[in-house]
């Protein structure tokens, strides 16, 4: 986070949380992990493949990227 950390997530309303990816797939399951705890009403916008782990159904919005 830059600027701030988990307390200074807001536990209800609108957010928005984007990576850039510096860290491949560490950073959303940073991100993930992070939000889990602090609020659990999240989504993340993913490539189709996460949703064959049964677990991550509830949070991925799936994106095909075949085109």
């Amino acid at each position: 986070m830059v600027g701030g950390g988990p307390s200074d997530i807001p536990a209800d309303g609108p957010l928005v949380f984007i990576a850039n990816h510096p860290y491949r797939i560490l950073d959303g399951m940073m991100m993930g992990n992070l939000l889990d705890q602090t609020r659990g009403d999240f989504r993340i916008l993913a490539n189709s493949v996460f949703r064959r782990v049964v677990e991550l159904n509830r949070i991925v919005l799936p994106i095909l990227f075949d085109e």
